[in-house]
């Protein structure tokens, strides 16, 4: 022993060492939680940013089809006035 009430080195190191393992193996679980974390956001941006192309793409097609139809009510008029 070292001093009263000390423990034997080997002792100490082994305990030391515990502490040491614990604190990796917490580490490493806040890692992997933060890895999933942002896995999970960056997956939810890719669905958003999907859902906004398609919203984007959706009014797109709706303006071309109104479009089309305006030209086709103007056809119709023209061919009746005429």
């Amino acid at each position: 022993r070292d001093g009263a009430g000390a423990r034997p080195r080997d002792q100490r190191d082994g305990h030391a060492r515990e502490h040491r393992e614990q604190r990796r193996a917490a580490a490493e679980a806040v890692g992997e939680a933060a890895e999933e974390e942002a896995a999970g956001r960056a997956a939810d941006a890719d669905r958003a940013e999907q859902q906004h192309g398609r919203r984007w793409r959706d009014a797109m097609i709706e303006r071309v089809r109104h479009e089309v139809n305006e030209r086709d009510e103007h056809a119709e008029r023209a061919d009746e006035a005429g």
